[in-house]
C-alpha cells in the first residue's frame, strides 16, 4: 500500500495494488491458526486483524479509484490534478458485499461553512 497507494495516487499503481490485495485475500482464505488456546490467543487475534486490514485495504482502493479528482489528502496529480466539486462533492461509502467492496455515494450536508479549496 505504501508503494502504490500513498497520498499521490496514480491509476496504474492503484490497479496494480488491487491485484496484490486480491491475491493476499485469496491466500488469507487458507490461513491456519495452529494455536487452539482459548485464553490470550494472540495468533488468532493477529489472524483476525490481518483479515480486517486486507478488507479495509480493498475498500480504500475502491474508493480511491472511483474518486476522479484531487481533494485533501487524495491527490491524483497525473490524471485529475484539480478538485471537482460539481462531480465529487459527496461522500464515498464502501461496504463489504458478497466478498468484495461495493461503492456508493451519499450527499454532503453543507451547514455553516461552505467548502473551499485549500490554499497555503
Amino acid at each position: 500500500m505504501l508503494d502504490n497507494f500513498g497520498v499521490f495516487r496514480r491509476e496504474g499503481q492503484m490497479q496494480e495494488q488491487v491485484g496484490i490485495i486480491d491475491g493476499l485475500l485469496e491466500r488469507y482464505e487458507k490461513v491456519v491458526v495452529e494455536d487452539k488456546g482459548e485464553v490470550f490467543n494472540s495468533d488468532l487475534t493477529q489472524a483476525l486483524e490481518l483479515g480486517g486490514c486486507l478488507e479495509l485495504a480493498a475498500c480504500m482502493l475502491r474508493g480511491g479509484i472511483e474518486r476522479k479528482e484531487s481533494r485533501g489528502a487524495h491527490s491524483r496529480p497525473d490524471d485529475f490534478p484539480d478538485r471537482d466539486d460539481e462531480s465529487f462533492l459527496k461522500h464515498s461509502e464502501i461496504r463489504w458485499v458478497d466478498g468484495k467492496p461495493s461503492h456508493t455515494w451519499s450527499p454532503v450536508t453543507i451547514t455553516k461553512w461552505e467548502p473551499v479549496e485549500r490554499s497555503y
